[in-house]
């Protein structure tokens, strides 16, 4: 917990980051114009028990979306929380220069967005970036832009991409191979899937609705 307030050569920068990263990637679920006190109230309690979180949020826009992501922001840093944006959601803000949290979670549309990851590496460059990725194209471009971690996905069938064929364990522990940072196991898991995932190569899991309160 303290290597970070040490001075270390440049080169372990990703092992110290590696070793401080938590072993749960909370994803937080939607939140609707009508939802947004008892979701600020659900995100409060989260962040009890998690230390990093990625704001997911698809159905505010403009200034309720700004208000939404102010409120978490400032939650988060009281609770000491790590908290990183989905870059679809930063792309529909009105403004996000005052409020960044901790960095941006890359969807795999702006994994490939030069423009987008180089002004943004430029306005915040100690910001975490981290990214989603589905096959070992992808995670070779995260390896390419040197991102703080990714998310593998999906392990298993989940309710929220229920026709998305699922990888299995197996393929997933090909792919976590591939990666040269480290890589969460997301898709159909829970609390007791942490060891198996590490038994897999995995940093540990990220999910919404299997670790939401």
């Amino acid at each position: 917990e303290q290597l970070q307030h040490y001075p270390f050569p440049a080169a372990n920068k990703a092992i110290i980051n590696a070793l401080c990263l938590a072993d749960c990637y909370l994803i937080t679920p939607d939140c609707c114009e009508t939802d947004m006190g008892h979701f600020i109230q659900q995100f409060t309690e989260n962040c009890s028990h998690y230390s990093l979180i990625q704001l997911r949020i698809k159905s505010l826009q403009g200034n309720k979306l700004d208000a939404l992501v102010k409120q978490c922001s400032e939650i988060s840093e009281r609770k000491g929380v790590s908290l990183l944006f989905n870059s679809a959601l930063i792309k529909r803000m009105n403004s996000y220069t005052d409020v960044v949290g901790d960095g941006i979670h890359l969807n795999s549309y702006h994994l490939f967005d030069n423009d987008f990851i180089e002004q943004y590496r430029s306005q915040f460059p100690k910001a975490k970036l981290s990214a989603s990725c589905h096959n070992k194209e992808e995670i070779q471009r995260a390896n390419q832009l040197k991102l703080d971690f990714i998310v593998i996905s999906p392990v298993q069938s989940t309710t929220t991409h229920p026709g998305q064929e699922a990888l299995g364990w197996e393929k997933f522990k090909i792919l976590c191979a591939a990666a040269q940072i480290p890589a969460y196991a997301l898709g159909g898991l829970q609390l007791s899937d942490i060891a198996f995932s590490q038994s897999h190569g995995a940093q540990g899991i990220a999910a919404i609705s299997g670790l939401w309160n």
